[in-house]
């Protein structure tokens, strides 16, 4: 196509959908740069097509645009797109947060002034994002569309429909407008499935399900986290784990539920649903096959309690290769090591490792210090159904280390970051360099990439987090400094570097590990003082914030205005956590009322770039504050 004003040809070599998309992209932002009076041609599609190499597992990109011609390239479809918006990133744009407001886009007369040539190889396979808080349609689609842009190549959405994240938006808009009602599971399945297509245009990884394969085989739907409130039907009673004398739903879960593994016909249903479900979707790259989601309810029956979970686990895998294998599919397999599935087996071995991703589920670890290969510890005995979940980082890294002796195929790491832990460094400063240092230190760990489980709206009140994950998972050698240095110039303009000090301090006050419940006696008492001097900090700081509302950027002026918000409920979060840390019950339970009321009041103003569900939800069940605080606050 050619643009007549321009005279600008972007020709799409290749007729793959991610291709052709990457090519609308490149002529959309050189157009909405302004570039005028220039001719050339850039061609977009694939190395093998365009003759410059062959496929590279980790995606590859080269670019190589001089003298008003050249090609944008990658080693598959998906990657192109990545390569499209790795050179506009060379250009000036950027990209720092998701939504269209998150745009940076320069002004250019001519792009092709600039030559540019680039080939770059992304440091780790796998850069994934997991579904997780709460979701409209418009918050999961925007994540979608951000991803690429920052160089990740796969999403996760948990279960076979994403329904439990959806709900819990629609029903907390519905409790705002007096109407609480559960969401339709036809239009959540509905979403589910308009957001798979917005991954498959743009040749993302779409990895799926995960939960569920304990209940949905069975005819139970696995929705969410939902206690069911009748008894399970006796017709499956016998494929659950017989747990202090009982079959029966764990908690009153399905989803939390584990099976009678040692049950030959209860392995060959689960094993059937899965093939089917894997014939029924051959758009999907990975099936996540999980157990039941809580520990310390494995099976007592005579059949299981001689083994340990994770022997009947890869029991599961062995025949569940096989059938996928019989039926042609070459669907991967999601396989982790979580809860009681960290203690490696004993007796079995996966006899086919090349179908499968081992998944590494550290969820009980902290994050005030990195994963590093030099503090790697030593794993507690294991006893059935009497387990405890590791703290500590090198203990968790044990378990990995004892499972990668037996299995030495592909792998990732699934962690946390951003699931609940950014609500405990408030300035998200900390937590990055954490991040910063995860990312870096997986290829000492022998881990390809990481699936980040995490909310959605995690920008507020900047992105750094998630774009230290992703510059960190393409380039494992880039600096933290020049990650911060970058972002923030884009986020905020002329005065980044305030907002990056501003950002540091506000962490070092609210002292990440004191909010994990990690600091007693008098570190604890020391970082009370440091909490009272967090309004003086803001109130400083709110000049600046002022003086930047009308900036001329409209993606900046919309930065320091979310940073504004933010500032307010820092103020109010900073109260609760001093009155509640001094045991003061009464005038901290009203500071948490306040709390909720603003972050409600400024949630239709703030809802892209946070998540107030999840904000709310990880103070109510912090395990440091009395609980007594939280009693008549949950989300």
């Amino acid at each position: 196509m050619t643009n007549a004003k321009q005279g600008l040809v972007v020709r799409c070599v290749g007729a793959d959908a991610p291709i052709r998309f990457a090519a609308a992209q490149l002529r959309k932002y050189l157009k909405r740069a302004g570039a005028t009076g220039v001719r050339g041609e850039i061609r977009v599609g694939t190395m093998p097509v365009l003759g410059l190499g062959e496929h590279d597992g980790n995606d590859r990109v080269i670019i190589d645009v001089v003298d008003n011609d050249g090609v944008i390239a990658g080693d598959k479809p998906r990657s192109a797109l990545l390569a499209v918006y790795r050179y506009l990133r060379e250009l000036g744009f950027d990209w720092v947060r998701p939504g269209r407001d998150g745009e940076v886009i320069p002004q250019l007369r001519n792009p092709l002034a600039r030559g540019i040539k680039l080939d770059e190889t992304a440091s780790y396979r796998h850069r994934v994002v997991c579904i997780e808080g709460s979701c409209h349609e418009s918050h999961v689609r925007n994540m979608i569309n951000w991803l690429p842009k920052l160089g990740l190549n796969g999403y996760y959405m948990q279960f076979r429909s994403a329904y439990t994240f959806f709900d819990r938006w629609h029903y907390q808009q519905g409790k705002r407008k007096g109407k609480i009602q559960s969401l339709d599971t036809r239009k959540a399945q509905c979403l589910t499935e308009r957001m798979q297509q917005d991954c498959v245009r743009r040749g993302l990884d779409l990895h799926m399900v995960g939960h569920g394969w304990t209940c949905e085989p069975f005819g139970i739907p696995a929705l969410g986290w939902y206690v069911e409130k009748q008894r399970p039907p006796k017709s499956i009673r016998p494929h659950l784990a017989l747990v202090n004398g009982k079959r029966d739903y764990w908690g009153g879960k399905p989803i939390n539920t584990n099976l009678c593994y040692g049950n030959a016909r209860t392995r060959r249903i689960v094993i059937d649903d899965v093939v089917q479900y894997a014939s029924d979707h051959p758009e999907v790259y990975a099936v996540h096959f999980w157990l039941g989601d809580n520990y310390n309810n494995h099976c007592q029956c005579s059949k299981c309690r001689g083994q340990r979970p994770a022997d009947l686990y890869v029991t599961l895998l062995n025949e569940l290769d096989s059938a996928l294998t019989k039926a042609g599919l070459d669907t991967k397999i999601v396989f982790l090591l979580y809860l009681e599935l960290l203690w490696p087996p004993l007796q079995q071995r996966i006899a086919n490792p090349d179908r499968f991703i081992m998944m590494f589920a550290p969820i009980s670890r902290s994050y005030s210090r990195p994963i590093s290969a030099k503090v790697i510890g030593r794993k507690k005995p294991f006893h059935h159904n009497k387990i405890t979940l590791p703290k500590d980082v090198g203990e968790n890294l044990a378990y990995l280390r004892a499972w990668q002796r037996s299995f030495r195929g592909d792998s990732f790491v699934f962690d946390y970051h951003l699931m609940w832990d950014q609500v405990h460094d408030p300035g998200h400063y900390e937590l990055a360099k954490v991040m910063h240092a995860d990312m870096r230190n997986l290829a000492h760990l022998g881990l390809n990439g990481m699936n980040s489980c995490q909310i959605q709206r995690c920008c507020m009140p900047t992105g750094l987090i998630m774009t230290t994950m992703a510059r960190t998972l393409w380039d494992r050698k880039v600096r933290f400094d020049d990650i911060v240095r970058d972002h923030y110039r884009a986020t905020f303009g002329a005065d980044w570097k305030k907002a990056a000090i501003y950002t540091q301090k506000l962490s070092e006050l609210f002292d990440p590990p004191f909010m994990r419940g990690e600091r007693q006696g008098v570190a604890r008492r020391h970082t009370l003082r440091k909490l009272e001097q967090v309004p003086a900090l803001i109130r400083r700081f709110l000049l600046v914030i002022e003086k930047n509302l009308s900036a001329a950027d409209r993606c900046q002026a919309r930065s320091w205005r979310y940073m504004g918000h933010h500032a307010n409920l820092c103020l109010a979060q900073a109260r609760v956590v001093r009155l509640a840390a001094a045991d003061n019950i009464p005038e901290a339970k009203e500071a948490f009322a306040d709390l909720i009321a603003l972050a409600r009041k400024l949630e239709p103003k703030i809802h892209p770039v946070y998540d107030v569900y999840v904000m709310i939800d990880s103070i109510t069940n912090a395990t440091n504050w009395p609980k007594e605080v939280f009693l008549d606050g949950p989300p």
